[in-house]
């Protein structure tokens, strides 16, 4: 994931092991072009997985309460505030909240259950791929329209000299696979 600098301003110095890599310049290629921006202040590429980890200890800490191997069934409002019907375990059970965080991505059923329009939304691939060159630190590589594979963009963003994400975006389902052949 990448996020802007002012990220490091919203976290806690736990969460800031989530960080990666500073991308201070991208690099921009289409149709035979290219282009470099520089940034004032860096980008920051986030492993994922450790921010979720660690946003988590810090909410328990807070005192809040997760729950694991638990689906979402509905949500409607009651005196107290809301109703949220979960599946945990194979068990259906109702609990009643002051406030949810549907933290259920761009097709929420927690969104849905709320009466919310769905988000507007496009087909992502990525991975992560050894890389057979060493990349210069802070420098991904984006591209820009690129007809033949996607209307919209691909990108290769190192998160170290030898290691890249990948990816691809477009209007309707990506390809279940593409070639990484980073060079």
């Amino acid at each position: 994931m990448i996020v802007t600098d002012y990220f490091k301003n919203q976290i806690s110095s736990a969460a800031r092991s989530s960080i990666l890599n500073e991308i201070r310049r991208f690099e921009l290629f289409t149709d035979g072009r290219s282009a470099q921006v520089t940034l004032k202040r860096p980008d920051l590429i986030i492993e994922r997985s450790r921010l979720i980890r660690s946003l988590a200890e810090e909410a328990v800490h807070a005192g809040a309460k997760l729950r694991y191997d638990t689906r979402f069934l509905d949500l409607s409002p009651n005196a107290k505030g809301l109703h949220v019907q979960v599946d945990e375990g194979g068990k259906r059970e109702e609990l009643h909240a002051a406030s949810v965080v549907g933290a259920d991505g761009a097709a929420s059923r927690v969104a849905r259950a709320a009466g919310w329009p769905p988000v507007e939304n496009r087909s992502a691939r990525s991975g992560r791929h050894k890389t057979s060159q060493k990349w210069p630190a802070g420098q991904p590589r984006a591209s820009g329209s690129c007809p033949t594979i996607t209307p919209y963009f691909y990108w290769m963003i190192p998160e170290s000299p030898e290691r890249a994400a990948v990816g691809v975006i477009g209007d309707t389902a990506a390809p279940r696979s593409f070639s990484s052949t980073a060079s």
